[in-house]
């Protein structure tokens, strides 16, 4: 195993100290089999030991040291170790490390653990990394293996292996060395990690150097075996909070678990998510559930008729490709900034006595709020029909290009379930994202197309990458992951600071730091 983790086959044993060994050990008159056993039974029952050899007795004596700990049997991360298998058989798809990890811990495996291998293979693989630099670049790093050797040595493995790397060489170096200068394809097989999924039963359930495509392709199995793990946690057809307190996190088979209320309709439930995403959207939506089921006179006021204003009303069921739900889903969103939603979690409420603290005095303050979700909501109709009067206008002229541009990005902001995708606090934003919109058309119409277009050139590639990874989630909008969907708000920043930079942007936003939250999702 030592020549398998050194990549050194038939280099460490010394045959001919073997010999000496065992020919000092055995007398010289054992010649046989039979007087080998009978002279080994004898001499064990002396020395249990004796035809025990050091590893320094019988390898090359000029080899340096084996350092154990740089090529461990696992690696550990957090509460959970992970096998680390060694092949040497070049050329085959296996050769080199393999991560093994059960089903179970699969969510728990980061994915840059891999990229780091192990302290034996990484100098190696940085050395590697440094050959294959641009010119200027790898000129400027050299010596190569002693600027590879005090990486390793002085860095502890976290996070993307090639943004660390980097990050180093532009600090050593005094000049900026960006993760996309290194060529990863270049690396030889055996630098690239592998993976082996197994099931509690130790088989196998997949294989292969892709950690995100397992995590896709064993979707489906972790969740039946999580659902299994965490059936305990599971109830149906309440009309009230749950007798015990809901704790926000558990520990299922050393997973982590996240309880939540679901909406069931006329009732709600209780289920254990393996996602805290999905658990803060079900928990507020079985909160909006549970509050209508207690103030059914007040949230009948609140809906018929909702006090909107005219045109607001007469709109409302045509903003998006599901309006029939809108107004549905206004009053969902008025009970859930009533209780204390914000845009990423659903409000603290955990047990049934925060439960009836938040509730029972909006018997007499839920008109106010829906009057103020109203407000809201009319200035969003008010901005939508300014700038959609606009894109009309201008549909079949010479800016068709960069209106089917603005289109999109309508369709984004109305996408179905838009109400509840970002919730109140985002919804505030809409009028901000009509303002650039209609400073952007003003700026067209006064330049040359190709103007506009040479600025959505900016914004083409992350709204592709983004068009794409929403895909999966057209028919459960309100499931979309919050990371994926914190990406789509930095994308209407970036479209305000790409087209109307005096509007202002919430946040600062780049091509930097989307091409960073990209590589996240």
């Amino acid at each position: 195993m030592r020549e398998t983790k050194l990549r050194k086959p038939e280099s460490l044993l010394c045959q001919a100290a073997i010999y000496e060994f065992f020919d000092d050990v055995i007398p010289n008159q054992v010649c046989t089999s039979k007087a080998f056993e009978k002279w080994r039974e004898k001499a064990e029952a002396e020395n249990p030991d004796i035809l025990c050899f050091t590893e320094e007795a019988i390898c090359y004596p000029q080899l340096h040291p084996f350092a154990e700990d740089d090529y461990p049997d696992e690696v550990i991360h957090g509460e959970f170790s992970y096998p680390v298998y060694y092949q040497l058989e070049p050329g085959e798809p296996q050769d080199g490390l393999t991560f093994g990890c059960s089903l179970s811990y699969l969510r728990d495996l980061p994915d840059w653990l891999g990229e780091w291998l192990v302290m034996g293979f990484l100098k190696e693989k940085v050395h590697l990394l440094l050959k294959g630099l641009p010119k200027e670049l790898r000129i400027a790093c050299q010596p190569h293996e002693k600027r590879a050797e005090a990486f390793v040595s002085s860095t502890t493995p976290s996070g993307d292996l090639i943004d660390t790397l980097s990050l180093y060489l532009t600090r050593d170096l005094g000049r900026i060395i960006e993760p996309t200068n290194f060529n990863l394809e270049a690396l030889p097989p055996h630098l690239k990690p592998s993976y082996w999924v197994g099931d509690d039963d130790g088989k196998e359930v997949a294989s292969g150097q892709d950690l995100a495509a397992l995590r896709q392709r064993l979707e489906t199995k972790l969740a039946e075996w999580f659902d299994e793990q965490s059936s305990t946690w599971e109830q149906r057809g309440l009309k009230h909070f749950p007798k015990d307190k809901l704790p926000s996190e558990v520990t299922i088979q050393q997973t982590p678990g996240y309880p939540a209320l679901v909406d069931e309709g006329k009732t709600v439930g209780v289920r254990c998510f393996s996602d805290n995403d999905s658990a803060q959207t079900a928990h507020r939506l079985g909160l909006v559930r549970l509050a209508e089921l207690r103030l059914k006179d007040q949230v009948n006021h609140v809906r018929n008729p909702f006090p909107l204003d005219a045109l607001s009303k007469s709109l409302l069921p045509f903003l998006g490709r599901a309006g029939k739900h809108n107004l549905a889903h206004l009053v969902a969103l008025t009970i859930d900034t009533a209780l204390g939603g914000t845009e990423t979690n659903a409000p603290k409420i955990r047990d049934a006595e925060s439960f009836d603290e938040r509730v029972i005095p909006l018997r007499g303050e839920l008109f106010d709020h829906a009057q103020a979700v109203a407000k809201i909501v009319g200035l969003v109709i008010e901005h939508y029909q300014n700038v959609s009067q606009q894109v009309e206008d201008q549909r079949s002229g010479l800016y068709s290009e960069s209106i089917l541009d603005i289109d999109r990005q309508l369709e984004d902001l109305f996408t179905p379930g838009f109400l509840l995708r970002g919730w109140a606090p985002r919804l505030k934003q809409y009028p901000r994202y009509f303002k650039a919109m209609g400073a952007r058309m003003t700026r067209m119409l006064s330049a040359p197309p190709n103007k506009d277009l040479q600025k959505l050139e900016r914004i083409l590639p992350f709204e592709r990458a983004y068009r794409e990874r929403l895909t999966d989630w057209d028919s459960k909008p309100l499931e979309t992951p919050m990371a994926l969907r914190a990406f789509g708000w930095q994308l209407q920043e970036f479209r305000v600071a790409v087209f109307a930079p005096e509007i202002g942007t919430a946040a600062k936003v780049s091509e930097k730091r989307l091409e960073k939250a990209l590589e996240g999702l």
